[in-house]
């Protein structure tokens, strides 16, 4: 097994942890009042297809990982120009306000992590795998 197959593994491991995230994201919804209908639950298919290579899950996890991509360094300069309060939140609860300088960070780890994964997933000996099983 090669380090680009681990590194897809890992991926697709990140993709099971965030479906699980996100279940519990949308049963932690209903004790607030409010539903939420996470587009993370997709994690569980992309966790047993990536490693399959089967082309349209990995076209689906890319389009899932160019959303906080995009979004991160933007929610990031609407806080930092707007001074509105930052916090942090974990399953739809506000678990702290921070001050702006740990919210960066914290979103500077998200997007690291996003973007690793997608960098795996173009990488061109993984590209090659799922043509081949097109």
């Amino acid at each position: 097994m090669n380090s680009d197959t681990n590194a897809l593994r890992i991926v697709s491991f990140l993709f099971l942890l965030g479906a699980f995230s996100s279940i519990a994201e949308f049963f932690m919804s209903f004790t607030q009042n409010r539903l939420f209908l996470p587009w993370g639950i997709l994690g569980f298919w992309i966790y047993f297809r990536l490693p399959a290579f089967r082309r349209p899950w990995r076209t689906v996890a890319l389009i899932l990982l160019v959303i906080p991509i995009a979004l991160i360094p933007t929610v990031s300069l609407i806080a930092i120009f707007s001074g509105a309060p930052t916090f942090i939140e974990i399953f739809g609860l506000r678990i702290a306000y921070v001050p702006i300088p740990v919210f960066l960070l914290w979103g500077t780890c998200f997007w690291l992590l996003s973007y690793w994964q997608f960098r795996v997933l173009m990488r061109p000996s993984i590209r090659e795998e799922f043509m081949k099983t097109a």
